[in-house]
């Protein structure tokens, strides 16, 4: 079932492609030589229309090599109804594009967290150096307010400080 989908992709991929034309191929018949017993769900057949006659196959007819385990899937057929050819739907892609999306997705959030971190770092970086620059002028103020006491104090001529 798995090598189906990538012989499919190969006869598409080929670099022949005027001669492995995806487009011409009989997937039924392909299907059919590969053995299986429904065609797998594929973005390269996602367009195409064809029949596909599944084989009605009775399962509960074949056993077990193996007189233990026959046994066993005996006992449980008779406690679970038998429900075989009924359509299983999975959610899950062959192709791993959901698995890949999700590495995306992490690999998105992690980076946004990293970005989210530096940024408070700029932020708290910037927001100390601005302290620095404000008790520098603040210590420049009080300097200057000093000074001009002092300047004021020589004008008068009274030295007591």
């Amino acid at each position: 079932m798995k090598a189906f989908p990538s012989y499919i992709q190969a006869y598409s991929k080929h670099q022949a492609s005027f001669i492995f034309r995806i487009s011409e191929l009989d997937i039924p018949s392909v299907a059919y030589s590969w053995g299986l017993l429904k065609i797998p769900r594929m973005p390269e057949l996602k367009d195409r229309e064809f029949t596909w006659d599944a084989p009605n196959i009775n399962w509960d007819s074949y056993s077990y090599a193996d007189p233990a385990k026959e046994i066993a899937r005996q006992n449980a057929l008779k406690t679970t109804p038998a429900v075989h050819n009924e359509k299983k739907r999975t959610t899950k892609a062959w192709s791993g594009k959901i698995a890949t999306k999700e590495k995306k997705d992490q690999r998105k959030e992690k980076k946004k967290l990293i970005k989210d971190k530096l940024r408070r770092e700029r932020e708290a970086e910037r927001e100390k150096e601005m302290r620095e620059i404000e008790d520098e002028v603040e210590e420049d103020w009080k300097e200057l307010r000093r000074e001009k006491k002092k300047a004021k104090l020589a004008t008068t001529g009274d030295f007591d400080l």
